[in-house]
């Protein structure tokens, strides 16, 4: 197999995503409180479910990166 070198670097549209990723993934962290006082006991569900839900879609990558096991996927 071939050595594929990554190219380290990012255009603005890649740098504003990660951006933007970041900041609504920061939202767990400040909601969940706020979300508990709402909801009550039920919010335990709501987590397990998101949990179960968020495990399904990284086992979907984990197939994918081993169909395609090399640098940049199937790009």
């Amino acid at each position: 197999m071939s050595k594929r070198q990554l190219k380290r670097q990012l255009n603005l549209a890649q740098v504003i995503m990660l951006g933007t990723a970041g900041a609504i993934g920061a939202g767990i962290f400040l909601l969940t409180g706020q979300v508990a006082g709402l909801v009550g006991p039920a919010t335990v569900l709501a987590l397990l479910i998101g949990g179960l839900l968020t495990y399904s879609i990284a086992l979907n990558y984990c197939e994918m990166a081993t169909a395609y096991p090399v640098t940049g996927g199937a790009m």
